[in-house]
């Protein structure tokens, strides 16, 4: 369920890496971020291929600059790109079926939000 428009232009965003390297990237390639301490993981596919760089930022901060693009907290360290959500369901633990293959718990009192943003990001 994708609904941007494909007439849009590429939206990108700039994350710090290591070694004060900036990496720049298309937002839609994100499929999510996960926290890895005072660092954390970008998960992202090139075509079909999924690749991991390392960001040198919280998922805290990632949170503030990726929600209003269709990110959502799903647990404490997990924040995915509503794009890339296939499918969740609730049997026998809530999670998500995302497009890199991945399946991801959701926090309990994340299952809310989730449905929420997932609803408001399909009617655009």
């Amino acid at each position: 369920m994708n609904p941007a428009n494909s007439s849009e232009q590429i939206e990108k965003v700039r994350l710090p890496l290591l070694k004060k390297d900036i990496y720049e990237i298309d937002i839609d390639s994100i499929v999510y971020l996960q926290s890895d301490g005072v660092v954390s993981r970008l998960i992202a596919l090139n075509g079909k291929t999924t690749y991991t760089k390392v960001i040198n930022t919280t998922l805290n901060r990632l949170e503030k600059q990726l929600s209003p693009r269709g990110f959502c907290r799903i647990h404490r360290s997990v924040l995915v790109n509503l794009k890339h959500v296939n499918d969740y369901g609730e049997y026998p633990q809530m999670t998500i079926d995302l497009t890199s293959g991945d399946s991801l718990p959701v926090a309990k009192r994340r299952k809310l939000d989730l449905h929420t943003a997932y609803l408001k990001y399909t009617k655009y």
